[in-house]
């Protein structure tokens, strides 16, 4: 049997004019409190189509990204 494939995604906050923010993808926080300039591991999520979204820290809305990505 063949392995499940994994596929990785890499965050980076790089607007300062951002505070700190959180990311979730499909509805899940992954990553709180990122700042400026800091860049997360590497994260494991499966091969397909995930919605990321992106909120002020400690917070659901606004939400001020919002893709669905591939």
């Amino acid at each position: 049997m063949a392995p499940n494939p994994q596929a990785s995604a890499r965050v980076a906050h790089l607007s300062p004019d951002a505070g700190v923010v959180d990311v979730w993808v499909d509805g899940t926080v992954v990553l709180q409190d990122v700042a400026f300039r800091q860049f997360s591991n590497y994260l494991a999520v499966p091969p397909g189509t995930h919605r990321i979204q992106v909120t002020p820290a400690n917070q659901s809305n606004p939400v001020v990204i919002d893709e669905t990505v591939s």
